[in-house]
């Protein structure tokens, strides 16, 4: 067994986080690295065991919607984490939610160092790449796209092994000639120990004047692969239902984005907050009746919203804009936790926001679904379980 891991998570998510603290209570070395740079959502780095180090690395906000300056910052962001790769010499790295270009500069430290590396791919970024970009521009898109697509390919098949999300993610790299033998698929979950389900008599409700309210909540990352438009619609189209409240918190361009809408169309039903420190995410959860998710249609290919699971911690419907076959749209909709329309489906998402308004019961029917699968899948203690042995494997093909 392994007795030291880095686990390196760009974005610094909470469920990441969750991961190194209950491997370090297993009795594992962990050194968890991670940026506030990147933007969204970030775990709070708090009460860490005596086994695990918690490395911030501190650059520049990362120029997402500038191609060339981002391309730079990524090269440079890999080149400081491979710094402390070689410095550390973990027996087995672990690597999440990374650009492209960052991750080969910490794969290249790996190999040079003879140590097992496992690309945990929560986004195919190389077709997340070239759905974004080819909306901008066609070629710029299809030559980008291209070369990501070899670059993320070349890396998949130099990984001892491969964590997916889906078994959708699975079907595709097995399509670019990964072996099916080296992938392993754990799909995410939210920290429901940090999640418990609170009444919506809290601070937050307080402070915001919720508590009377239908709270439609949007919270995390509003980035190109969702929609921000949709959200100023249904609040538009709400404005003279004095019951319904949109809240988002959220950053970046899709905090830029609703601004403008909001001054232009005087949403006053629209409370738009940035992002809210994790130590208070359960109070805004609890704040909401509905959860709001929005995926892109082409999205729905290369990405599994994690909004979704943080509802369900919290006992709350989702209402999802995505694709049916989305593996998050698939999951709400089998086990009677929220309600799923297209992603461009306006009317449908009007439709649903009415009906779950309307029925409190049925509301709290569907958060007690939710909550319980979120118990069922969520404990930390057997997703760590699932990971060990990944980490057992890379180690033994490392031999």
């Amino acid at each position: 067994m392994a007795t030291s891991i880095l686990i390196h998570d760009w974005c610094g998510h909470p469920f990441t986080f969750d991961l190194s603290k209950e491997l370090a209570g297993r009795g594992f070395s962990v050194h968890h690295v991670y940026t506030l740079a990147s933007g969204g959502p970030k775990a709070a780095i708090v009460q860490a065991p005596d086994s695990l180090v918690v490395h911030h690395v501190d650059v520049d906000p990362i120029q997402k919607s500038r191609f060339v300056t981002r391309w730079f910052q990524d090269r440079a962001y890999g080149a400081r984490v491979a710094r402390i790769v070689d410095r550390v010499q973990p027996d087995v790295l672990i690597s999440a939610n990374t650009p492209l270009e960052a991750q080969r500069r910490i794969l290249a430290a790996c190999r040079g160092n003879n140590i097992p590396f496992i690309f945990w791919q929560q986004d195919i970024i190389s077709i997340a790449a070239r759905s974004i970009l080819t909306k901008k521009n066609p070629v710029l898109g299809a030559l980008v796209g291209g070369y990501f697509y070899q670059l993320e390919k070349k890396m998949l098949r130099q990984s001892k092994r491969v964590v997916v999300i889906a078994d959708e993610f699975k079907e595709i790299i097995t399509g670019w000639g990964i072996a099916p033998d080296k992938i392993d698929v754990i799909a995410n979950w939210a920290p429901i120990a940090e999640i418990p389900v609170l009444t919506k008599q809290n601070a937050f409700a307080e402070q915001h004047n919720l508590r009377d309210k239908i709270v439609v909540l949007y919270s995390g990352t509003m980035g190109m692969k969702h929609n921000p438009k949709m959200i100023s619609r249904l609040a538009s189209f709400f404005a003279d239902d004095d019951r319904i409240q949109f809240v988002v918190a959220t950053d970046g361009v899709g905090w830029r984005v609703l601004n403008e809408h909001q001054q232009h169309l005087n949403l006053r039903n629209l409370l738009l907050l940035p992002l809210q420190p994790f130590e208070i995410f359960p109070q805004v959860l609890a704040s909401a009746d509905i959860v709001l998710v929005l995926l892109e249609k082409d999205a729905g290919i290369f990405s599994v919203p994690s909004k979704v699971w943080s509802g369900f911690c919290a006992a709350r419907p989702t209402l999802l804009a995505a694709p049916a076959s989305n593996l998050a749209a698939r999951l709400t909709r089998d086990i009677g936790a929220g309600l799923v329309v297209a992603p461009d489906d306006f009317d449908g998402a009007a439709a649903a926001i009415m009906d779950l308004a309307r029925h409190a019961q049925k509301r709290e029917s569907m958060g007690a679904n939710a909550r319980r699968y979120a118990e069922e899948h969520f404990t930390i203690h057997k997703v760590a379980a699932r990971f060990e042995q990944v980490i057992r494997d890379a180690e033994s093909e490392n031999k």
